[in-house]
């Protein structure tokens, strides 16, 4: 079975429990098989964690550089650019991919839903 026939599997036999963001299913377009959030193993969701808190940041340190620069001066985005702006970032990525994946494991005891590679279609 393809990843596409389990991702509708899971949509239609635990469709009221597990709720698929629109970013997964961007995601899946792209041609990345990721599982879904609440199937996914922790380096999954430690990836999907970090790139969604660099894009934050990204976001952050652009909007903080267009309101809070000093009358033209681009301190400001060097003090964007400096590197333990990053580190205390992907430290605060792993942060919460534990706190994610530890809400996600929860949600899947409390509804005994199984593992992702667990999950067979019945034919």
């Amino acid at each position: 079975m393809n990843h596409q026939e389990k991702v509708q599997y899971v949509q239609e036999t635990y469709g009221e429990v597990v709720k698929i963001p629109n970013l997964y299913k961007l995601f899946w377009k792209v041609g990345w098989k990721t599982p879904p959030p609440v199937f996914q193993s922790f380096p999954e969701l430690l990836v999907s964690d970090i790139f969604f808190v660099l894009f934050i940041a990204t976001f952050a340190g652009v909007f903080d550089f267009l309101l809070f620069r000093d009358d033209g001066e681009w301190s400001t985005l060097f003090a964007f650019l400096r590197i333990r702006y990053w580190i205390i970032l992907i430290v605060l990525g792993h942060v919460w991919a534990v706190i994610d994946w530890q809400i996600n494991r929860w949600i899947r005891k409390k509804h005994n839903l199984p593992r992702w590679r667990d999950i067979e279609p019945e034919l």
